[in-house]
């Protein structure tokens, strides 16, 4: 699903969300420990948004990938939570405004665009080179 183009869309999500699915959100604020109130205290100060915030984005993308649709559980991966995509050509660098959130990427695609420069050109001629290789290789 792509992201709202429209912040105050966003956060009545957010807000609506919040209010139909209490449980969820009370199970995701108890799991939030002290190393989870450090996170949330840089989630904050990096891309100006709340727990409440990212537990509803994740919830918009049923917990997984923007990108290739897995959860951080299915990669077998250290970090649990998926990361924060933000466009760099509003803010560069690893802060956000806050108006700029794509998505939440994993473990792999969220370096692997970043390794690109967030270039889709760059993203689609390696994609291209892929494919050709493995019709070359029948793979």
């Amino acid at each position: 699903m792509m992201p709202f183009k429209d912040r105050q869309k966003l956060l009545d999500y957010v807000k609506n969300y919040a209010a139909k699915h209490p449980d969820i959100v009370k199970k995701c604020r108890e799991n939030f420990t002290k190393a989870g109130k450090r996170w949330a205290d840089g989630l904050m100060r990096k891309f100006k948004m709340t727990r409440e915030q990212y537990i509803a984005k994740s919830a918009l993308q049923d917990h997984k990938c923007a990108i290739c649709g897995r959860t951080q559980e299915e990669l077998n991966v250290r970090a649990k939570r998926l990361s924060v995509d933000h466009d760099r050509q509003c803010c560069s660098g690893e802060k956000s405004c806050g108006k700029c959130w794509r998505g939440l990427l994993c473990s792999y695609c969220n370096p692997a665009i970043g390794a690109l420069g967030d270039d889709p050109e760059r993203l689609k001629k390696a994609a291209e080179y892929i494919e050709s290789w493995r019709k070359l290789n029948g793979s």
